[in-house]
């Protein structure tokens, strides 16, 4: 769970918030899909290289949001491995979509410590 607040105005979230979330859900599907795709005992360490954000809609400071990703692309023939997700983020409390994000992530090191 990532809590992120960032208002633009007064009284409305501003789209750094769904950055940031998109970001963070994202850097987890990449590297999940490439611990997958490899095998490897835990997640490898990746980096953001893109981030695009389309805003839809724009949602009050605290309300919370749902995020869904799906993997668009995973180049992992060899290095550097890529991987490019689609982040959907949604209003918890109205199911709308409230913006879409493009991620791309390349891998820069061994697996994580999952402590």
């Amino acid at each position: 769970e990532v809590a992120v607040e960032v208002e633009g105005f007064s009284g409305v979230s501003g789209p750094a918030r769904y950055g940031v979330a998109a970001r963070a859900h994202g850097d987890w599907a990449a590297s999940i899909a490439l611990m997958d795709r490899a095998i490897l005992p835990g997640p490898p360490l990746v980096a953001v290289k893109s981030l695009a954000v389309s805003v839809v809609d724009l949602v009050g400071p605290g309300e919370p949001l749902t995020l869904r990703s799906r993997l668009l692309e995973v180049e992992d023939a060899r290095e550097p491995f890529r991987v490019v997700v689609e982040i959907e983020i949604k209003s918890k409390a109205t199911s709308k979509v409230v913006a879409r994000a493009e991620c791309s992530y390349e891998k820069i090191g061994a697996v994580r410590s999952m402590r």
